[in-house]
């Protein structure tokens, strides 16, 4: 199995391909995006991590090129910020998940297995992007914690992703087929991300959307 990492901070980029050779892996690790979209177009990979926030190529740009050269790809984005229709486009243009900035290279490893169905090894290492400069953890650049225009951060992509869920299905009124179509996604992904966030529908035991 390949997989292709790429942050446009080299030690990020390098840790994050470490955890994934760890996993049993085949890594080829980028720092410059626009390097690592003509290599897409080279050769063929099962999984790409990509990091949101770059400059030139984003990492929308990465998925885009990621999907058209091979559609069964999975690809997982990184970012310490997301907007609701960030979210929506992504999902639409076939991201199969988020991790959000600081993250634990574990987070990575399990995210991973989850997105590609392999199995989790154990805990490796500290927080990336913590700055606490411990462990194996390092700073994320402070570009990638900054929203656009260097505005502060907003929410996750995670919580993103799962604002805008809920907001289809209450607009669907809770349809699922309706919600899908508006998310652009199948039936069966938004059950996954349902279940992924702990959204359950009404009538269900926990208060629809507390994941609880």
């Amino acid at each position: 199995m390949r997989a292709l990492a790429l942050d446009d901070d080299p030690a990020v980029a390098k840790l994050i391909a470490e955890a994934l050779r760890a996993s049993g892996w085949t890594v080829e690790a980028f720092s410059d995006p626009a390097m690592a979209v003509r290599r897409l177009a080279e050769s063929e990979f099962d999984l790409v991590v990509s990091d949101l926030a770059m400059t030139d190529v984003s990492g929308m740009d990465v998925l885009a090129a990621a999907k058209r050269e091979s559609p069964s790809v999975k690809v997982i984005l990184v970012s310490g910020f997301g907007t609701m229709d960030l979210a929506v486009e992504a999902m639409k243009r076939g991201a199969s998940d988020f991790v959000s900035k600081p993250f634990t290279i574990s987070e990575i490893r399990e995210k991973v297995a989850a997105v590609c169905g392999r199995s989790a090894a154990s805990e490796v290492g500290g927080r990336i992007g913590s700055g606490s400069g411990t462990g194996s953890g390092i700073a994320a650049s402070p570009a990638a914690s900054r929203a656009p225009g260097g505005g502060p951060a907003v929410r996750s992509l995670r919580e993103v992703e799962k604002a805008a869920i809920l907001e289809a299905l209450d607009r669907d009124g809770w349809n699922i087929a309706a919600a899908a179509r508006d998310l652009g996604i199948s039936r069966s992904a938004l059950y996954d991300k349902m279940a992924r966030h702990g959204i359950r529908p009404p009538g269900r035991s926990g208060r629809p959307g507390s994941g609880r």
